[in-house]
């Protein structure tokens, strides 16, 4: 999510958390307590038994609003990271 300034550009808008479903924050807390990043298929592994539906768009979700990213490692792996707000840092 971006908001966008009156010369055109856009800068990086964190959904407030409490607008966040309950899923997505099941993802963003466990992302955010794990100290490195995790491929997909690990996150997938580790939250199979929390009724997730839908899980990938879930994550994609969570990007979008502004609450994890993803990036590449040197082996070509997408890893996933939880956003810590600014409050928080």
């Amino acid at each position: 999510m971006a908001q966008q300034t009156l010369t055109g550009a856009e800068i990086p808008a964190m959904v407030p958390f409490a607008q966040l479903t309950p899923n997505e924050r099941k993802i963003y807390n466990f992302l955010k307590s794990m100290q490195r990043g995790y491929t997909h298929d690990q996150l997938r592994e580790v939250l199979k038994g929390t009724g997730i539906s839908t899980f990938d768009n879930r994550l994609r979700g969570l990007r979008q609003k502004g609450w994890a990213i993803s990036t590449q490692d040197r082996s070509g792996l997408l890893l996933w990271f939880a956003v810590t707000p600014e409050a928080e840092k």
